[in-house]
């Protein structure tokens, strides 16, 4: 059923499908709303470490791979 939600396989590779109460999910990671693209990079104590909103930009990528390398 799922396949026919996404039907682009290269979208269904990169999605996943989470039934959750959103407005919780939303607030637990201090989000606004879910009308853009959010990135976090989250710790293995689930502290988040960086997060981004909104398309890819030079300055973002470069702010992560800092933050990968800590």
């Amino acid at each position: 059923g799922m396949r026919t939600g996404i039907p682009d396989p290269a979208i269904r590779e990169t999605t996943i499908t989470v039934y959750t109460d959103v407005a919780k999910f939303l607030s637990a990671l201090d989000l606004d709303d879910d009308s853009e693209v959010h990135a976090l990079l989250v710790t293995s104590d689930g502290t988040i470490a960086w997060r981004a909103v909104g398309a890819l930009t030079a300055e973002a990528e470069a702010e992560l791979r800092l933050a990968i390398a800590g």
